[in-house]
C-alpha cells in the first residue's frame, strides 16, 4: 500500500503541486519513493530536478519520523 505526501516541485521556474507516493521500509524508517504525480494524475517523476527531489525527500523523511514518534507516543499513552 502506498502512502501519499502532498507538496510541490519547481520545474523550469514553474511551481507544480504534486502528490508523492511512497512506502516505508519497515526496517529502516526511510521512505521508498514510488513517484511524483500531478493532481490530475500525470507521472512527472523523471522531470523533477535532482535538487527538488532531494528537498522533497528531506521533507518526506521528516514527515515519516514525525508519524513514527506520534505512533510511539500514542502507544505509550494507552499502555500506561
Amino acid at each position: 500500500m502506498n502512502n501519499e505526501y502532498d507538496g510541490y516541485v519547481d520545474i523550469d521556474g514553474e511551481r507544480i503541486p504534486v502528490t508523492v507516493e511512497y512506502e516505508c521500509d519497515p526496517g529502516e524508517y526511510k521512505p521508498l519513493l514510488a513517484g511524483f504525480f500531478t493532481h490530475d494524475g500525470r507521472d512527472i517523476t523523471v522531470s523533477v530536478p535532482e535538487y527538488e527531489f532531494d528537498r522533497v525527500y528531506s521533507e518526506l523523511c521528516e514527515e515519516v519520523v514525525q508519524r513514527f514518534v506520534a505512533a510511539a507516543d500514542f502507544l505509550n499513552d494507552i499502555t500506561e
